[in-house]
């Protein structure tokens, strides 16, 4: 930024309000370059709405050592990004001793529900198998935005015990809810029940959940997957789904012989072969010849 120091102010501020993120974070930059600046700025870099010019601001102020820098790393443990939280962390527990699992919990038995969302899925980072039933019990909150939370931080934890709430989840008529179940389920892709997925396509008139239920099935067991994507492609109507689940097929196909384990007793060729039959005009010759070979 090449201006006169007596420009700067105007300069800067200016650039802070900009639309464009990387111009803020250049100008948050230079704040932080500057001592002088850094104390008259730090207030509303703090409060910026991105995320890395808050993590850029805090680092700051932790490594000048600022006066506030402890009670502001303490208020940053809720913040609503990550990677701020985790530059909290870092400095705090190089100046302090804190219990975050505790910290957070503070936050949830507190009346201000302010940062309560951020205080679940931050337990869910630091806490541990003591944590996963108090996350559950925040499932059931009516309030989609602390649902959400819930889901998210439990999905940091062991929480095969509750898996069906992710079963749940996903089949939600709010896309919210349903991207947290898609999320929490691949982190289990091997106890997912495909024959319940697919149950799911048939009953679901939901598109979002349609959508979340294909992608599964590029983490479930490649037999079990090639058997789930020819079924979904006589299912579903909607073209966009179609394309993802053709598109999935095709990679089958192409890393068959990298990531297909041997075939197991319980796939049924036959069974395959007539699904091919049915869809080889969907599918074109081509690949119907490509897959009965693989699978012969």
């Amino acid at each position: 930024m090449g201006y006169q120091n007596s420009q700067r102010p105007l300069v800067l501020n200016k650039a802070l309000k900009q639309s464009e993120s990387i111009i803020r974070v250049m100008a948050c930059r230079v704040i932080c370059d500057s001592k002088l600046l850094f104390p008259s700025y730090f207030k509303r870099l703090i409060n910026d709405r991105y995320a890395p010019i808050r993590r850029i601001t805090l680092t700051t102020l932790a490594e000048i050592n600022y006066i506030d820098a402890i009670r502001e790393l303490r208020n940053s443990l809720v913040d609503p990004h990550i990677s701020v939280r985790e530059v909290s962390r870092f400095y705090l527990n190089s100046v302090t001793e804190i219990d975050y699992a505790n910290h957070y919990l503070d936050y949830l038995w507190s009346e201000n529900t302010k940062s309560l969302a951020t205080a679940l899925i931050a337990l869910g980072e630091v806490g541990g198998p003591e944590h996963v039933e108090i996350l559950a019990e925040y499932t059931n909150q009516a309030d989609i935005k602390i649902k959400r939370a819930a889901l998210r931080g439990l999905s940091l934890l062991n929480f095969e015990q509750f898996l069906e709430l992710f079963y749940i989840a996903l089949q939600s008529d709010n896309n919210g809810l349903s991207v947290e179940g898609y999320r929490g389920l691949r982190k289990k892709a091997h106890l997912i029940d495909s024959n319940r997925l697919l149950n799911m396509l048939l009953k679901s008139p939901e598109i979002h959940v349609a959508k979340y239920v294909v992608r599964l099935f590029a983490v479930i067991n490649k037999w079990d997957q090639l058997r789930c994507l020819l079924n979904a492609l006589e299912i579903m109507r909607d073209s966009n789904i179609r394309v993802e689940i053709k598109a999935q097929l095709r990679k089958w196909i192409s890393s068959f012989n990298r990531s297909v384990q041997a075939k197991p007793d319980a796939f049924k060729v036959e069974e395959v072969n007539k699904m091919l039959d049915r869809l080889a005009q969907d599918l074109g010759e081509k690949e119907v010849k490509k897959l009965k070979f693989l699978i012969r």
